[in-house]
């Protein structure tokens, strides 16, 4: 049964078939051989495309890519070169031959041009709506800065909503152009990029020249890329040189917030010939100045600036203190308080108007050439030099100066403090104190530089001046004693020293109480030959002195002398005339009046005449005439009647000493 059953099965199998053609091959490809095939269409494909991306022009975005930027800078925007893909993870663009317009209004129509650029972007990133350049690089490109008249520039866009972010920046052979007219500002700087530090973006290296401010401008130095301008966790550092006209500058440091300029603290150092030519460079308002030398700290915050604990020179000054600038209110405002050991006098000329050199070949500047060779020309000793009301009127300030010690003066003053504050163009100079001989002059002055012609007013007093120490190097005053007194209060009208002087009204006074003087002297003055011949012999000694007092008073420039007297234990001289300070011309006479006899005397009154820069006293020699033709005379008859020509026989009386408002101590 059951092979019947298998025979069965088997007759009802169907028959056999030839083979068909090919089968043994198909069997023979097994699945990696499909996979090969597999990768011969991948390789196809990509094939494909490369050679589509071989054949294709990309330049046909370049329409695209000028109208997105057009959009986003409001500007004209030209690719006139290729513009070409190299396609991986970080596809490289490259742009040449890129413009891009300038502001309407501008000088020039284009702003920014570059010969290539170069960039990198990660493509994922780009999914999800964030474009990241790990590489930007620029081919000579070019930048046009430009404000103004109306305070307005070229480098202001519209928000464009588009910040990407850039890794790594660097420029070749780059220049910016930085130009405004109404400050005649106009110079090129030449920029690349250096190789990148450690951990750090590639740094800038600069340099440049043109004008500044109608000043010739030189600029060079080294700072960190663009890009970390606006990183405000790193510090932005910065080694800029820089000379505008004669002036040298020099800064070194970090900047914290670099792109307001604001929070940083730079080590700062200034140089130039005179600090007046600030003005011109910062529109700060200095006096004229010998050379000058600062090194300090140089700080900004908000509307402030600072130079802090700066030392140096002015001239033969040393100079230390801080400095503040303040720009937040409607006027600028200059506050500065300055120390002094050791201050020569002649490094404050520039402050009244005097040539900061007297001598021209020392001048540091052509402006103050000119003014010493004005100055030596003249026989005027008041400063001419009017000031200049723009400077005066241009900022407010407060400046407080102290010296231990002033030299240059024939006498040495010392403790020396002014304070100075100009508001709104009225100058008030309150304290101006020093020390000198011994005794104190203290001073009030007031000049109002708001009006066209200032109006000025001072008082000064000086009290306890020993008088051997006014003229130091002359023996026979170095043998006087006594304590002289000033009292000036004057007031006038004039743009410099000699107009205020040459409008003056007022009183001026000088007095001294009781002292002692070299009777030699004294008999210099009365031209007492006989006294004089005796001192040579016996030797000199002193004489008391009772009071000394002049007294003037000023009226539109005149100063006429109400009391003018010296009265000694032997002597008085009493003066008459006046001092015109129009033309600084000296019209005194002083009759010496002996209180006793004197043989062999040819006294005279005594013309105290030229001008305040050089006065010419001589003796009224018509009256020594008339006493030499009566010796003459006398001596045909005999000696002793001739020696009567010459014998004052003493009408000279002790003169009260006038009550003054001097005191002399």
């Amino acid at each position: 049964m059951h092979n019947d059953e298998m025979d069965l099965a088997k007759s009802t199998d169907a028959p056999d078939l030839p083979p068909v053609a090919g089968a043994a091959e198909v069997e023979s490809k097994s699945p990696a051989s499909r996979r090969h095939t597999g990768w011969l269409v991948v390789a196809l494909v990509m094939a494909v495309i490369a050679l589509a991306y071989a054949l294709f022009d990309w330049n046909l975005f370049k329409g695209y890519a000028e109208r997105r930027v057009s959009a986003a800078t409001g500007r004209e925007f030209h690719i006139d070169g290729n513009l070409d893909v190299r396609m991986s993870m970080h596809p490289l663009v490259t742009m040449d031959g890129l413009r891009l317009g300038n502001a309407k209004g501008a000088t020039q129509p284009t702003m920014a041009t570059a010969q290539r650029l170069q960039f990198r972007v990660e493509l994922w990133p780009l999914l999800s709506g964030q474009t990241i350049l790990p590489e930007v690089h620029l081919a000579k490109p070019t930048l046009l800065l430009e404000r103004y008249r109306d305070g307005s520039d070229n480098w202001t866009f519209p928000s464009s909503g588009m910040n990407p972010v850039i890794r790594q920046f660097t420029v070749d052979h780059g220049e910016l152009h930085y130009l405004e007219d109404a400050t005649h500002t106009d110079f090129l700087i030449d920029v690349a990029s250096d190789k990148p530090e450690a951990s750090r973006l590639a740094p800038l290296n600069f340099q440049g020249k043109g004008i500044f401010r109608n000043n010739l401008f030189k600029l060079a130095g080294r700072a960190d890329s663009p890009l970390d301008l606006a990183n405000t966790q790193t510090p932005y550092r910065i080694d800029i040189g820089a000379i505008a006209g004669t002036t040298h500058a020099h800064a070194t440091g970090a900047l914290r917030h670099p792109l307001q300029l604001s929070g940083f603290s730079l080590d700062f150092t200034i140089a130039g010939p005179d600090l007046a030519e600030l003005y011109r460079l910062l529109r700060i308002s200095m006096p004229e100045t010998p050379p000058y030398s600062l090194h300090g700290t140089l700080g900004h915050v908000g509307h402030v600036w600072t130079f802090d604990h700066f030392t140096g020179n002015v001239g033969k000054s040393d100079l230390a203190g801080d400095l503040r600038i303040d720009n937040s209110g409607a006027r600028k405002r200059l506050t500065t308080k300055l120390a002094s050991r050791n201050l020569d006098v002649h490094d404050l000329a520039g402050f009244v108007g005097a040539p900061a050199h007297a001598d021209p070949r020392k001048a540091s500047t052509p402006e103050q050439h000119i003014e010493a060779v004005k100055a030596e020309s003249t026989d005027r000793l008041l400063p001419q030099k009017p000031y200049d009301l723009e400077h005066l009127r241009s900022m407010d300030s407060d400046v407080e100066l102290r010296a231990r010690h002033v030299v240059g003066t024939p006498m040495p003053l010392d403790d020396f403090l002014a304070r100075m504050k100009i508001d709104n163009g009225v100058v008030r100079l309150d304290p101006f104190d020093f020390g000198a001989g011994g005794g104190k002059v203290s001073s009030a002055i007031v000049l109002d530089a708001s009006r066209p012609v200032i109006a000025t007013s001072a008082k000064i007093k000086a009290r306890g001046i020993d008088v051997a120490k006014l003229v130091p190097n002359v023996p026979a005053i170095q043998r006087s004693a006594g304590r002289i007194g000033v009292n000036f209060d004057l007031r006038g009208s004039g743009n410099s020293i000699a107009r205020m002087f040459a409008t003056s009204n007022g009183r001026a006074a000088v007095g001294m109480g009781s002292g002692k003087v070299s009777d030699l002297l004294m008999a210099y003055a009365a031209l007492n030959i006989a006294r004089i011949l005796k001192l040579k012999i016996t030797g000199d000694h002193d004489i008391a002195i009772r009071c000394v007092i002049g007294d003037f008073d000023a009226k539109a420039g005149i100063w006429t002398a109400r009391t003018l007297v010296f009265d000694s234990a032997d002597t008085v001289i009493l003066g008459t005339g006046a001092i015109d300070m129009r033309d600084e011309r000296l019209d005194l006479v002083l009759k010496v009046k002996p209180k006793g006899g004197s043989l062999l005397s040819l006294r005279s009154p005594l013309h105290v005449n030229g001008t305040l820069n050089h006065p010419d006293i001589r003796p009224d020699y018509k009256a020594i005439g008339l006493r030499g033709a009566v010796v003459v005379v006398l001596a045909s008859i005999a000696l002793p009647a001739a020696e009567l020509g010459l014998i004052d026989l003493g009408h000279g009386k002790d003169s009260e000493c006038l009550k003054s408002e001097i005191p002399a101590r």
